[in-house]
């Protein structure tokens, strides 16, 4: 069951496709360039039409997270979760650790070294690699953040490359944001590259469903009863990481 919902309606002047992004901000102790905002979920395309519509369905389960990033032919790297770890958050939040010590490349849960540590900070979790770990890796590992989609598939939300010695506290939150393209789920990007984006914030919500139309302007307006009426903060603009 989703805990959060945004529906798009097309009446644009032609068809469109939508992307769905979660804003994480960015962990401390990781350059922001080397941080991707995965591709969360992607509607396929939408006809346009006064009834023509695309429901992004949201769980807020979250998960820390391991996979590859391969590289697409349009020069992104997407990144698939070859493993997961389902996690709570703070206080008394999650800690996950990963090794590579098999073989130096693969990695691993390691259970042992996360037994009995806990994340104190409210809303957080923790993700940690040991220095098994090598950079560049032949298998070019990412870690990170996942959530669900409403197939109950684990998909990367937020991801950098894995490095050794890397202890990373994350903090996700029910923002996102919403742009146009045909990028699949998984698919890493830079967020402030992707210009004025409808941005949706639910955190101090009491409603959980959010509606807005993409207009023939290329712009979005909310659908009905403005969301603000509910506490669900929206605005239109680039986003700043």
């Amino acid at each position: 069951m989703a805990d959060y919902s945004i529906t798009i309606t097309n009446q644009s002047n032609e068809p469109q496709e939508f992307l769905l992004f979660q804003n994480l901000p960015v962990p401390n102790g990781i350059p922001s360039e080397q941080v991707f905002t995965n591709v969360y979920q992607y509607s396929g395309k939408i006809v346009n039409g006064e009834q023509s519509s695309t429901t992004f369905s949201i769980a807020k389960d979250y998960f820390a997270i391991y996979g590859s990033g391969k590289s697409s032919p349009d020069g992104k790297v997407r990144i698939t979760t070859a493993d997961s770890r389902s996690i709570t958050l703070g206080p008394n939040g999650s800690y996950r650790a990963l090794s590579t010590f098999d073989d130096k490349i693969s990695p691993k849960w390691d259970e042992a070294f996360a037994e009995g540590k806990k994340t104190d900070t409210p809303g957080a979790f923790t993700i940690k690699t040991d220095t098994t770990f090598q950079y560049p890796n032949p298998k070019n590992i990412y870690i990170g953040c996942g959530a669900k989609d409403e197939t109950g598939k684990v998909i990367p939300i937020q991801t950098w490359p894995a490095k050794g010695g890397q202890s990373v506290v994350m903090y996700p939150v029910v923002k996102f944001f919403i742009a146009t393209g045909s990028s699949l789920p998984g698919t890493g990007v830079k967020a402030n590259s992707l210009g004025d984006v409808l941005q949706i914030d639910f955190t101090t919500a009491n409603l959980k469903e959010a509606n807005f139309i993409y207009n023939s302007n290329g712009g979005y307006k909310a659908d009905g009863t403005d969301p603000t009426q509910y506490g669900i903060k929206w605005q239109i603009g680039s986003v700043r990481t």
